[in-house]
């Protein structure tokens, strides 16, 4: 479990570095002259955000790995009758929270 502990150092270092990046003095600059695009002309700020976009998707991607990785090696640990009410438990809780996200979604 060691490993799972450094990987997700790992990937809070790189969302803060992206978070970090997004409060940059150049960044900031760059929306407060807020310029408006010609005709589909791709302004700074769209590659700032398309490359924002890119760096979360990555991070993202890596952390529902590792959550998946983790998730297999929970599962080798327990005996078969043990890893099924685990993954009830996961599933019940995904469902909740998809439900508490759609509730909040409908209030807003």
């Amino acid at each position: 479990m060691e490993e799972t502990k450094v990987e997700e150092k790992e990937l809070n270092h790189e969302l803060a570095k992206i978070q970090e990046s997004m409060a940059a003095p150049s960044l900031l600059e760059i929306l407060r002259r807020g310029e408006l695009s010609m005709d589909g002309e791709i302004r700074e700020e769209d590659i700032v955000f398309m490359a924002w976009r890119s760096a979360l998707e990555s991070v993202v991607a890596n952390v529902d790995a590792l959550r998946m990785n983790t998730t297999l090696k929970v599962v080798e640990i327990l005996n078969p009758a043990q890893s099924v009410r685990f993954l009830a438990a996961v599933s019940q809780l995904q469902v909740q929270i998809r439900s508490w996200g759609l509730q909040r979604e409908a209030e807003a």
